[in-house]
Order: structure tokens, then C-alpha cells, then sequence
């Protein structure tokens, strides 16, 4: 008979036993449980999360035990909209803003933690990765979440993910090469589209202690991502993004193109931005009214058109036409703090019209404060949404329409808060030497050839600018330049001279302008003329002039009825001069001037004849001219003084 083995060792063995048959009882439950998890419980979740909104399923679903993997098929998530529709006329707090409409041909779970899952409802794993997502978002427009709760707001999503979990935990998520159409659920308007998008999402923590967490964007600590492209908006007005990348770590947005078409009804806008950075972006609110503020915006080339149409009159009682909305798809309101365009160019013209645009390349162009809504449309109103914007131009060179001329513009300041214009230098420049002007036109024609510089105009109304009227309180200029050449041996051109005095061709203008006072201080003028019977030419000069217009304008009914010009100058640099010339508004048909000219310094006739020989064959000996004084006062048929 065997010794019988001590009571402390029988219990020590029994312990030991009963440890091995719990840890044999726990892989068993641990081995048929881990697969009722991840095929139930994981199925589930997004049902039970988001009270039944959605329906999941999927084709297959692969659990490496080893490497810790979870390999799932085909997997669908379908918005309940019958249940939606039933939370929305019943004017439940459940209803979502948006319902999700997901096809996933593949998920991975790398280093899934099933344990931790069972035990302490935390779904933990190191990465997941997502392959060639399919996602719909269709928009109840109205269901949103109020700013002043944002709070509420994190909470409510947060919940809606976690479901029965308490965290939801990830070293990083990826999602490769997905497509994402966000549309209205009722008339089907796409708001916006992408194409072959990656995301990368860092940290990814979901749970009560991290819902409000602001270092946070999608519950990750950084995220990254790439598009190679996106549509906002739906034909005819449309946007287009190309290569988009962000990243919240630099925080800074980057865009390779970015196009608005937005021509609608003949008449709207296009524009292209190349080279783009976008620094302190930040989006608040719902994905169907999305407010979005930007810190700065740097652009390396931007391309405008803007295509005008002239309205139709309306008849009583009947509402204007509406301009362009800006903001028509998914964005309520934007503000950026600053933008910085190198390379601006700018086409306004007129649809159905073959007249010249109006265009303007090669610019440098700086916006502060810059606010839109829902109300902003493409007109002159635009001006108004920027607290200042400055344009400056190097060179703008172009020809004129005719080919005899080319005008160029040098240092060009625009300045929207001082309501200043400034320009270095105005050039027009005739491409033909005078004889062959002459040769050219084969008529009697005046050809110009100035310098107008140190130009600075202040009181610019650019509201009316952009609405195609002129009107600026004071234009200063000075070393000024304009030499008049004309060859009196062609013949006469068949165009009546009647209606042709400057007043008469300012009123013929279909562009309306008015202009306070103009001030050329320091100008030199000098008209020149070459007689056939003497075959010289002529000049008569008027030198260091100041000269003085006031009330340029051609108003149908202006108030100041005469348009003055005082001059004085040194007449053929040598003799002082005074000419006033007044042009009467009211009396613009019939081309009424008056003239005075006054000069009392005596001066040696014998200085004219470098004029008068050639120009009028006609030569002073000797004599002294005393003084000069005249008045004349002229009509398009008569002149008498």
C-alpha cells in the first residue's frame, strides 16, 4: 500500500488541475467567441451604432491568427432610407444629415487585438488598411448641427461610432485610391466629386476621454491625403481641383490647378489658379454647409474671364436679372484672411460682341480680408466683400486695333482702399516714321506720338469701373510729352469734320466718364506740319505748360455745364501764354467754344519764322510783337472774334 501523500500536496495538485481545466475552458471560449465577434458582433456594430440607419454585409471574411490579421470582401453599407424619411416627418432628432452609401472590395486589419475586444470592448489594432472604396453621401439639406453646438456636435458622432465599444483605437488608417460623391438627396445636385483619393490617418482614437479633443482632426492626431482630382459643383458651373494634398501636421493645403467654369446663360466668369498654397485652412459645420476661413492663399499664375451682358430693360413690376451666385454648391460662406497672386491675367468682354476685350497680363495682385456668402454674385458688388486689394502691373505693352500705334503702361498701382490709380509712365507710340505714316494712311491724319508720366488718379470709383463707367475725382501728371504730326500735301479725307471737336467726339463715346479736374504740370506740346509747296515742315511748340481740365464728362444732363481748359505755357519756349478754352455741354451739337488767348510780353517777331516760313510761306523781316490777344468764339459753322 502506498503512503498516502500529504493534505497540503493533495490541494496543491487540485489547484493546479483546476487552473489547467479554466485556461482549457478559456481558449475553448476564446476560440469559438473570437469568431462570433468578429462575424456578429463586428456585423452589427454599424447597426446598432446608428440605430439601424444602415444594413452591412459582406462576401468573406479571413482571420490569419498568426500575424494577427483580419482579411474582409466586398463590403457594403447601405443607408436606410425609408427609416430616414419616417425620422424626418416625424421630426425625430435621429434623422442624420447624411446617409453613407459605402461599396469596400477590401479591408485589412493589421495586428487586430481580439482579446481586448472580448474583454474590455476596445476594437485595437495597428493599422487598417482600405482598397478602392466606393462612397456615396447623400445630403438632407436642413439637417444640421448648430455652430454653438459643436460640442454636442463631437459627442453625438463620437457616440455613433463607438456603439456598445468604449474605444476604438488605431496606429494609423489608410485608404487607398477612393472615390467620394457628396449629393443632394432630393434633386440629386453633386456637390462635389473625387477621384483616386488617399488618406492617411495617424493615431486614430475614438472614445469619451478624445471625442472633444481639439489637436484632434477625424478623431487622428495627423492626417494626410491626396487627390488626384475633384469636381465641386455640377455642369454648367462647375470647379475642378487637381492634385490636391493636405496635411494636418504642416497644415498646409497644396493644389496643382484649380478651374472654375462658370459661363451660364452666356454671361458669368471663368477662371484657372496654378501653383497653389493654402496655409491655416479650417472647415466648421455640416458637409452641405461647410464655412470655410483660410489664413493666407498664395498663387503662382490665376487666369480670369469674365464674360459681360448687357440686361434687358425690364418692365414695371417685373424683377432684374440675377447675377451669377459664387457659393451655389456645397459652401455657405468663405473668408480668407489674405491672398497673393504672382502672374494675374484678366479678359472682360462682352458676350455676343466682336469689340476688343479689355485685358490686362502679367499682374501682381494682393487681397485683404475677403468674405463671401450665399448672397455674393459675380458684378461689381464683389468689390465690397475685400476689406483692400492692390494690383500692380510692371509693363502692359498692345497694340491698337488700327496697327499704327503701340501703347504701353509701365509701373501700375491699383489700390481698392485709397481709391488711388498710380501709373509711371503711359507711351503711345506711332510703328511709322512720320513720311511713312503719311505714306500709309494716304490722307491728311494727325499722328501722336506722347509720354505721359508720374500719372496719379484719386477718387476712382471702381464699383462703376467694373460696371463700365470712368469716374475718378483728380488725375496729376507731369512730364508730360505730345508731339502732332500731320503732312497737309495728302488729300482730304471724305470723313465731314463737322461734330469732330473735343467735346463732341468725348459725347460720341459709349464709355460714360466723369472726370473732376486733370492737372499736367511741366508738359511739352508740339504740333508739327509739313506743306507740300515749300516740301519742309513746320513746328509750333508750347513749352513748360501747366495745364488745368476741369469737368471732363459727357452726362446727358451734367450738372456743371462747361468743360474749361486753362493753360499756361512759353509759347515756342520763348514767349509767356495764357489760353483758356471753354467747350459748352449744353451745346455739344452744335459745337460751341469759346477761345482766349493772352500773351503781353513783348518779344522779336523774327522767332516765328521757323513756324510761319514753312507752314505759311510767309517770312518777318524785322518787327516787334507787342502783345497778343484774342478771342474767339466758334460753332461747327462759324468762328467769329
Amino acid at each position: 500500500m502506498q503512503p498516502s501523500l500529504p493534505i497540503y500536496k493533495q490541494k496543491k495538485y487540485w489547484i493546479i488541475a483546476a487552473v489547467l481545466a479554466v485556461v482549457l475552458l478559456l481558449l475553448v471560449f476564446y476560440k469559438s467567441e473570437k469568431y462570433a465577434f468578429i462575424n456578429k458582433k463586428v456585423k452589427n456594430l454599424l447597426a446598432e451604432k446608428t440605430d439601424s440607419l444602415y444594413h452591412v454585409g459582406y462576401d468573406s471574411l479571413m482571420v490569419d491568427e498568426v500575424g494577427g490579421n483580419v482579411f474582409l470582401k466586398n463590403l457594403s453599407i447601405s443607408g436606410d432610407t425609408i427609416l430616414q424619411d419616417s425620422y424626418l416627418q416625424a421630426g425625430d432628432t435621429s434623422a442624420a444629415p447624411m446617409l453613407i452609401n459605402a461599396r469596400v472590395p477590401s479591408i485589412q486589419v493589421v495586428g487586430f487585438k481580439t482579446a481586448a475586444a472580448l474583454l474590455n470592448k476596445q476594437l485595437s489594432c495597428a493599422k487598417i488598411i482600405i482598397t478602392d472604396p466606393l462612397i456615396t453621401l447623400d445630403i438632407y439639406p436642413g439637417q444640421t448641427v448648430s455652430k454653438t453646438k459643436l460640442q454636442d456636435q463631437g459627442k453625438h458622432i463620437y457616440q455613433r461610432i463607438l456603439g456598445n465599444l468604449k474605444m476604438i483605437e488605431a496606429d494609423s488608417v489608410v485608404i487607398i485610391n477612393a472615390e467620394v460623391v457628396a449629393q443632394n438627396h432630393y434633386t440629386k445636385e453633386v456637390k462635389f466629386h473625387t477621384f483616386n483619393t488617399s488618406v492617411f490617418l495617424k493615431e486614430v482614437l475614438v472614445d469619451s476621454l478624445h471625442a472633444t479633443d481639439t489637436t484632434r482632426t477625424l478623431f487622428s492626431k495627423r492626417v494626410a491625403l491626396h487627390s488626384d482630382k475633384v469636381i465641386l459643383g455640377e455642369s454648367p458651373v462647375v470647379a475642378e481641383v487637381t492634385n490636391l494634398t493636405f496635411d494636418s501636421k504642416s497644415g498646409i493645403l497644396a493644389l496643382s490647378n484649380i478651374s472654375h467654369s462658370g459661363l451660364k446663360n452666356g454671361k458669368g466668369f471663368n477662371g484657372k489658379g496654378e501653383d497653389i498654397v493654402i496655409t491655416g485652412l479650417q472647415a466648421m459645420g455640416s458637409i452641405e454647409a461647410l464655412d470655410i476661413s483660410i489664413n493666407k492663399a498664395s498663387m503662382g499664375k490665376l487666369q480670369i474671364e469674365i464674360v459681360q451682358q448687357k440686361e434687358k430693360k425690364e418692365k414695371a413690376g417685373s424683377s432684374p436679372n440675377s447675377s451669377t451666385p459664387i457659393l451655389n454648391g456645397w459652401i455657405k460662406s468663405f473668408a480668407i484672411n489674405e491672398v497673393a497672386a504672382g502672374d494675374v491675367s484678366l479678359n472682360i468682354h462682352a458676350a455676343g460682341e466682336k469689340k476688343e476685350p479689355f485685358v490686362l497680363n502679367r499682374s501682381m495682385v494682393k487681397i485683404s480680408k475677403f468674405q463671401l456668402d450665399t448672397t455674393a454674385t459675380m458684378d461689381a458688388s464683389l468689390l465690397k466683400k475685400a476689406d483692400d486689394v492692390t494690383v500692380r502691373n510692371d509693363l502692359i505693352s498692345f497694340k491698337s486695333k488700327d496697327g499704327l500705334y503701340n501703347y504701353t503702361l509701365r509701373g501700375l498701382t491699383i489700390k481698392l482702399k485709397g481709391k488711388t490709380i498710380g501709373l509711371n509712365q503711359f507711351i503711345i507710340k506711332p510703328l511709322f516714321s512720320e513720311e511713312r505714316f503719311a505714306i500709309k494712311v494716304g490722307v491728311q491724319k494727325d499722328r501722336y506720338d506722347a509720354q505721359v508720366k508720374n500719372i496719379v488718379m484719386t477718387g476712382v470709383d471702381f464699383t462703376k469701373a467694373i460696371n463700365g463707367a470712368l469716374a475718378i475725382d483728380k488725375i496729376n501728371m507731369s512730364n508730360n510729352s505730345l508731339k502732332i504730326y500731320r503732312d497737309i500735301s495728302k488729300p482730304m479725307d471724305s470723313i465731314s469734320k463737322v461734330g469732330n471737336y473735343p467735346h463732341q467726339v468725348l459725347y460720341k463715346l459709349k464709355l460714360p466718364i466723369a472726370i473732376n479736374k486733370l492737372t499736367a504740370s511741366n508738359t511739352t506740346i508740339e504740333y508739327k506740319e509739313r506743306n507740300g509747296l515749300s516740301d519742309t515742315s513746320g513746328s509750333i511748340s508750347f513749352a513748360k505748360s501747366n495745364v488745368v481740365i476741369n469737368n471732363i464728362t459727357n452726362h446727358a444732363r451734367p450738372v456743371n455745364k462747361t468743360l474749361s481748359v486753362d493753360m499756361a505755357t512759353s509759347f515756342i519756349g520763348q514767349v509767356p501764354m495764357v489760353i483758356n478754352m471753354k467747350f459748352f455741354l449744353d451745346k455739344v451739337k452744335e459745337g460751341g467754344i469759346e477761345v482766349t488767348v493772352k500773351s503781353h510780353e513783348p518779344f522779336d517777331g523774327r522767332i516765328l519764322n521757323k513756324s510761319i516760313v514753312p507752314m505759311g510761306l510767309v517770312r518777318i523781316d524785322k518787327g516787334t510783337m507787342n502783345s497778343i490777344d484774342a478771342h474767339i468764339i466758334t460753332d461747327n459753322l462759324f468762328a467769329r472774334g
